[in-house]
């Protein structure tokens, strides 16, 4: 992403030349401030939109007087909703968001503008990653929607918690395969615990051979529920 600033830059400001950007000169300070008062009176925590309507004059006259701004994406309130290849259809309120900043005050680009231009120029079709990633799936469809660009197809997979049905840390044990093998697991052990993961076959098999998996596979079997990383099973399998 760092690389690529100059390409990034370039799409911001097409992206702005459409309408759909302002600049943001709310400190830290202000924002910390908006969320106390919306907790306090028990509203989801949003941007209010401060900066929305400033004229051209006065984001011109704030920038020469050396306050820096960020850039917020001009969210309209509408249903955005897209079919997912593992979760089904879903759909999201996007009045409740409030605009979102899509590049800092330094110039550089927040994750989900970039991935938008990066995935859109690399011609990918396909995005399968973790369902934590729902939130800022939303967030990039409306940024395709806005630059009139086809967006991929997404697919969100279960998280795999451990076994208090927490996210996964270093502290749950190995992080590195090679741990794994040092620790006297094989690696047919290893490959069939992590393969069913979140995914089943369709049948009762519980061990294959890579090119078993491979033949398998299929996105559609990925289950929607999280999978619990189990040391025990991890262990029956290595006892196979």
């Amino acid at each position: 992403q760092s690389e690529r600033l100059d390409t990034h830059k370039e799409w911001l400001e097409k992206l702005t030349a459409m309408g759909h950007t302002y600049c943001c000169f709310c400190t830290r300070e202000d924002l910390a401030q908006e969320r106390k008062l919306a907790q306090k009176t028990g509203k989801a925590p949003k941007y209010s939109g401060k900066c929305r309507e400033l004229t051209e004059r006065e984001v011109a006259n704030r920038l020469q007087a050396g306050e820096t701004a960020a850039v917020r994406f001009r969210v309209a309130p509408e249903n955005i909703s897209f079919d997912d290849m593992i979760l089904g259809h879903l759909e999201e309120d996007a009045g409740l968001w409030g605009d979102f900043i899509i590049g800092r005050s330094d110039g550089t680009p927040v994750y989900n503008f970039a991935v938008v231009i990066d995935d859109h120029l690399m011609q990918i079709s396909d995005v399968v990653r973790g369902a934590d990633h729902i939130s800022n799936t939303f967030k990039q469809l409306v940024i395709y929607k806005a630059l009139q660009l086809e967006p991929p197809r997404f697919g969100h997979m279960p998280l795999t918690l451990n076994a208090k049905r927490q996210k996964l840390s270093k502290r749950d044990g190995s992080v590195a395969v090679a741990e794994y093998r040092e620790h006297g697991y094989l690696p047919e052990a290893v490959v069939n615990f992590i393969a069913l993961l979140g995914w089943n076959p369709g049948d009762e098999r519980e061990h294959f051979t890579m090119e078993e998996l491979t033949d398998a596979f299929s996105i559609e079997r990925i289950t929607k529920a999280n999978a619990i990383f189990d040391f025990e099973r991890l262990d029956w399998f290595n006892g196979i």
